[in-house]
C-alpha cells in the first residue's frame, strides 16, 4: 500500500488555530528522527543511496517497511497501528520537525461512503476536472465544474485523485480544498444527526490510534478550529520546496513559522 495523500495537521491545543502540512508523495531523501529504527538503514534519508522497492520516495516507505523491515517495529499491531503506518510517522516527523502524537488512516472508498454519508460536500471548483472512465486516468467520461458544486462521495473521490492534464500537485490542492470543507461544513449538529450511517461508513473508513477518552477534547477542539481561517504549508514548488532536492532545514522553518503560537493580544 502507498499512501496517496499525506498531511500532518497541527492543532493548538487552547485555541484551535490548525494548519496543514502537505508531504508530497513524491518527495525524496526524506530523513528519519536520530531514534527511529530506519535511521540507521537510511542516515542519509530514505532513498539517497537506493532503496529496497521499485520506486524511492516518500508514499513508498509504508510499502518498504511493511514487506521488508516489520520486525523493525515490533508493539506497532499493540499500540493500533502498524510497521507502515509508525515508519511513514517517523518520516513525517524527520521531515516536518514536528512531534506527531497521533495518526489517521483514511480508506479512500470507505471515504466516498463517509462523503455520502454526510449527504455530500459543497466545493467551488475553479476549473474543470475529469471524472475518467477507469483507473488508468485517460479516458474522461465527464467533467466536475466549474463552478460551485454539490459532490456526491463519488465525485468528491474523482475530485481528490483525478489526474488527466494536472499535476501531483494540483490534486495536493484539491484535496486539501475537500479537507478544509468538511472541516467547515460538517458541524457536530449535522453529524448526530446522521450518526448511524456515518458510523457505519467509519467503520471501513478510519484507522486511528486516537484513543477513546481524547475523542470528547477533540470535538470541542473542532469547533474552535471551524471558527478559524486553516493555514495551509505545501511542501511542493508552489511552496518554494523543490521535492526531488528537499531543503528540510527550510521546510522545518516553513513549519516552525507557521505553527509558532500567536503572540497575545496588546492590553
Amino acid at each position: 500500500m502507498r499512501p496517496d495523500s499525506t498531511t500532518v495537521v497541527s492543532v493548538d491545543a487552547e485555541t484551535g488555530a490548525a494548519v496543514l502540512i502537505g508531504i508530497p508523495r513524491d518527495l525524496q531523501y526524506a530523513p528519519f528522527p536520530e531514534d527511529s529504527p530506519l535511521s540507521a538503514l537510511y542516515p542519509d534519508g530514505y532513498g539517497r543511496d537506493g532503496c529496497e522497492v521499485d520506486v524511492c520516495q516518500f508514499n513508498s516507505i509504508s510499502t518498504e517497511v511493511e514487506i521488508y523491515h516489520p520486525e523493525l517495529y515490533p508493539d506497532a499491531a499493540e499500540r493500533g497501528s502498524s510497521p507502515g503506518i509508525e515508519a511513514t510517522r517517523e518520516a513525517a516527523e524527520g521531515v516536518t520537525g514536528l512531534t506527531i502524537q497521533y495518526y489517521a488512516l483514511i480508506d479512500m472508498w470507505g471515504f466516498q461512503d463517509l462523503i455520502d454519508a454526510l449527504g455530500g460536500v459543497t466545493i467551488s471548483v475553479p476549473e474543470a476536472v475529469p471524472i475518467h472512465t477507469d483507473d488508468t486516468f485517460t479516458e474522461v467520461l465527464e467533467w466536475i465544474g466549474p463552478g460551485v458544486v454539490h459532490m456526491n462521495g463519488y465525485t468528491a473521490l474523482w475530485y481528490a485523485r483525478s489526474r488527466h492534464d494536472t499535476t501531483d500537485y494540483d490534486r495536493m490542492l484539491r484535496q486539501r480544498q475537500l479537507q478544509e470543507a468538511i472541516m467547515q461544513q460538517f458541524t457536530p449538529a449535522n453529524v448526530l444527526s446522521k450518526f448511524e450511517s456515518i458510523a457505519d461508513a467509519g467503520a471501513q473508513v478510519v484507522r486511528t490510534d486516537v484513543p477513546q477518552s481524547m475523542l470528547g477534547f477533540f470535538v470541542d477542539l473542532a469547533g474552535k478550529t471551524r471558527e478559524q481561517e486553516i493555514v495551509s504549508v505545501e511542501l511542493t514548488p508552489l511552496g518554494d520546496v523543490d521535492p526531488e532536492d528537499p531543503d528540510f532545514a527550510y521546510i522545518r522553518q516553513l513549519v516552525a513559522d507557521a505553527t509558532a503560537p500567536a503572540a497575545p493580544a496588546e492590553p
